[in-house]
């Protein structure tokens, strides 16, 4: 992520709300600062993700906010400190312009084009996501619905389409009963 960037905070507070809350491009893109925010001004401890398609019935799910989501919003707010919208683009003129859903789903894109990372997309972050959370269930008595309900899935079969499979089955197999 070019740290050059006149929105480099917004840039990687998109990029750890995918990779690090499993949001989606159209989620990042509704976000706004409030959101992420208690209710004297500091940062708080959750997202409330508001999902705004009609097939989704305007749900509102809250995501723990991970320590590097904390870390780029308190780099945001430090940069944009009027910022209303997580995700912006700094125009010419030094005035942040709202992202809608397409132009972060294209922001993805070139990020990943850039890095050399072929194949990758703007749910790449959240596939990442669900795969390592789910990894970390059994060690937090955590269950595939726990994972669903951060996800905003209403179906859990959309949740473990998301997973990637584990080279380590040999592994784990053999561990059983140990």
């Amino acid at each position: 992520m070019a740290e050059h960037s006149r929105s480099h905070g917004s840039d990687l507070l998109k990029f750890r709300l995918s990779l690090r809350g499993g949001l989606r491009a159209g989620e990042i893109s509704a976000l706004r600062v409030e959101d992420m925010l208690s209710s004297n001004g500091s940062i708080s401890d959750t997202i409330e993700v508001r999902t705004l398609k009609q097939r989704y019935s305007n749900r509102t799910r809250h995501v723990d906010m991970h320590p590097e989501i904390r870390e780029a919003l308190a780099q945001l707010l430090a940069d944009h400190p009027t910022a209303t919208q997580v995700a912006f683009s700094v125009g010419r003129d030094g005035k942040p312009r709202h992202q809608s859903a397409s132009c972060v789903t294209n922001w993805f894109h070139r990020l990943y084009k850039n890095a050399g990372l072929l194949g990758c997309s703007s749910h790449s972050g959240r596939r990442t996501f669900a795969t390592d959370v789910a990894r970390q269930l059994p060690a937090h008595q955590g269950s595939l619905r726990d994972l669903q309900i951060v996800m905003g899935h209403a179906r859990i079969g959309s949740t473990e389409c998301y997973l990637e499979p584990s080279d380590k089955m040999g592994q784990i197999i053999r561990s059983l009963g140990s």
